[in-house]
């Protein structure tokens, strides 16, 4: 496995990936992203049999995208931590995916986690009148940040969530992008948003173990709403299809699947 430790080292790489016939791929990296993950020596390549490995490091696990040739199935992998594929697709598989998947399967990945895309028009948005413990609500402040990193640590599986790591998260917090609950002077929920064009999204919502069942969950997110109904034209959140009580809350609000699902597939390397 070596570093690698350009955008241009990585157009090259992919280029004779490409050209030698490695055409399938999930990989979806933009620019800037790369000079990201190269300037801090964390995305890696790993040539195998049947094309290329990128690997991305995160504090403990790699994500993993590949360039392969249609209808190889790779060999048996080893890592050193464990690894987790996101393979994107819109409604069902086609059999281009149902290749994929048994490329990923023979490298010794098994199916993780079903995600979904939930979404609605701001202008559809079902909102409250009124919010119980609104002015518990607020934009996180840079002297939270640490608690903050903490539970969402607790409250989520890092190879599925896309954690920030703390340098990004307090980045957020800095653009109020971050919302907090407090209760008996200590953080209880955590919703941490992001833009994309005219849409916002939720990346994460976490609630302390010791308050759950309170419906602090579903206030902040109607919080997070409030703000930003006049300023996008959607709101969109990924779900874990296993996760009903989520599901159920994102449809009071009125929120609908719309047809891009992801699987995540993970390599444990205990397992």
């Amino acid at each position: 496995m070596k570093m690698i430790t350009s955008l241009e080292e990585y157009k090259e790489l992919v280029k004779t990936a490409r050209d030698q016939g490695c055409i399938v791929s999930n990989c979806f990296f933009l620019p800037n992203t790369i000079r990201d993950l190269t300037e801090k020596g964390k995305l890696f390549v790993r040539k195998i049999d049947a094309g290329l490995l990128l690997l991305e490091e995160a504090d403990e696990f790699y994500r993993v995208r590949y360039y392969l040739r249609p209808g190889q199935i790779p060999e048996e992998q080893k890592f050193d931590k464990d690894c987790v594929i996101e393979l994107p697709f819109q409604n069902e598989f086609t059999p281009s995916q149902r290749m994929q998947e048994e490329q990923i399967s023979g490298m010794g990945f098994s199916l993780g986690r079903n995600s979904a895309l939930m979404s609605i028009s701001s202008d559809n948005l079902k909102i409250s009148v009124t919010v119980p413990f609104m002015d518990k609500i607020s934009f996180a402040l840079e002297e939270d940040h640490e608690n903050i990193y903490h539970l969402l640590k607790e409250c989520f599986d890092p190879l599925y969530a896309f954690l920030p790591d703390e340098a990004e998260l307090m980045g957020k917090i800095r653009c109020k992008q971050v919302w907090i609950l407090k209760s008996a002077g200590q953080i209880a929920a955590v919703l941490n948003s992001s833009m994309e064009k005219n849409t916002a999204m939720i990346s994460h919502v976490a609630v302390a173990s010791e308050f759950r069942g309170k419906g602090y969950g579903k206030m902040i997110v109607e919080v997070y709403h409030r703000y930003y109904k006049e300023r996008v034209r959607t709101f969109s959140h990924w779900v874990d299809l296993s996760n009903s009580h989520a599901i159920n809350m994102y449809r009071v609000f009125g929120y609908q699947f719309i047809g891009r699902r992801a699987n995540e597939y993970v390599f444990k390397i205990n397992s």
